[in-house]
């Protein structure tokens, strides 16, 4: 009688082939998210030091650019910025006998063609020192101002007068503040000028919003449009 014989066992993969492979696309993988992650910092170094250079050239102080957003590399290079914090020091004021101690912008939605900024929004904090609070004012009364945690005051020895600080029409409007600040001025009379709107002088493009006392200073805010950078 014919007997079958039984099907030949199949050929079984080596073993640890599937291991093998397994690391290899790993490493692959790894390779190409470092090589990304290496692009990523050299476009977005590269944008961030040109932004650094062109406005810190436009401001007549040092500047520091940090593009926030993440992933960034490929809208920089499609002409987009979504987020960007840009901070000076030391900033001259253009017609004005003062610096600007600390001055931070905030952009978002930054468009680009080619070196022109075609879209986005930016907010700005500029902080002025109390020595160059002094400087803005008249000779007269800047040896009796003092910034304190909260206010401003003009202190004259048995005499301090609080004053209210707004923004309206690009100039800084002080008031006296509170019951002793209304009595004082009703007693001495308006203090040099004291009262009288003091004009910002801001730049084309720069809108001033509103401003608080710190301990650092005055600090005012605002708006910039257009943005200008260069990428």
């Amino acid at each position: 009688m014919a007997t079958l014989d039984a099907p030949a066992d199949a050929p079984s993969a080596p073993v640890g082939t599937g291991a093998r492979r397994r690391g290899v696309l790993g490493l692959v993988l790894v390779v190409v998210l470092g090589l990304l992650a290496v692009g990523e910092v050299v476009v977005v170094g590269r944008a961030e030091s040109r932004i650094a250079t062109e406005v810190g050239a436009e401001l007549g102080a040092p500047v520091e650019v940090d593009i926030t957003s993440r992933p960034a590399a490929f809208g920089v290079l499609g002409g987009q910025i979504d987020t960007l914090s840009l901070t000076a020091a030391a900033v001259p004021l253009e017609r004005q006998p003062v610096v600007i101690e600390r001055l931070e912008v905030e952009a978002t939605g930054i468009a680009f063609d080619g070196d022109v900024v075609t879209d986005g929004a930016a907010t700005f904090r500029a902080v002025l020192a109390e020595d160059q609070v002094r400087a803005a004012v008249p000779v007269l009364l800047a040896g009796l101002l003092e910034v304190t945690d909260e206010a401003l005051v003009v202190d004259a020895g048995l005499l301090r007068i609080p004053l209210a600080l707004s923004v309206a029409d690009d100039a800084l409007i002080v008031r006296p503040d509170g019951a002793v600040g209304e009595a004082a001025i009703a007693l001495l009379g308006d203090l040099d000028g004291l009262v009288d709107p003091i004009p910002l002088h801001s730049p084309d493009g720069v809108v001033v919003t509103g401003v608080v006392v710190e301990p650092d200073g005055l600090v005012f805010s605002g708006t910039l449009d257009p943005v200008v950078l260069s990428r």
